[in-house]
């Protein structure tokens, strides 16, 4: 694998390493104040989680910009981490919309999708694109090095 797709990676690593950190941060935050952030609930665990994510994120960036492989296995982890979130999100969103639409549930009536919609789920789709890059990225590098 060259350079250029690890300095690629770094850039992505930044921007959803940020991104997970910054939620992170807002969805702890808004445990303590009145005011809530568009499909950023109050929620102490998913705010760990998502810090926990970018945090991993952003370890690995100074190896990749120096060209170290062994330094993919960061932005791996954390997109399995955020994918992971992603599905445990997607299945309560699943959960509610079964209760409100074929329960016929009372204490769902006037909900909406989003109403359980999490900003985890649109980044997760995202990291899921990373995972499956860079594990093509990974195998096509092994099947050119035993080529050699």
């Amino acid at each position: 694998m060259n350079a250029g797709y690890l300095r690629k990676i770094a850039m992505v690593s930044i921007v959803l390493g940020l991104a997970y950190l910054a939620i992170g941060i807002i969805e702890i935050a808004s445990i303590f104040t009145q005011y809530g952030v568009f499909l950023i609930p109050a929620d102490i665990i998913g705010g760990f989680a998502s810090i926990t994510i970018g945090l991993t994120y952003l370890f690995g960036i100074r190896g990749l910009l120096r060209g170290n492989k062994q330094d993919l296995g960061f932005p791996l982890v954390a997109s399995i981490l955020a994918a992971l979130y992603f599905s445990i999100y997607s299945l309560i969103l699943l959960a509610d919309a079964t209760e409100c639409y074929i329960l016929k549930n009372e204490e769902y009536s006037g909900w909406t999708p989003m109403h359980s919609l999490r900003i985890e789920i649109l980044i997760g789709a995202i990291a899921i694109m990373i995972v499956v890059w860079i594990w093509r990225r990974i195998k096509r590098d092994m099947v050119s090095e035993r080529s050699r």
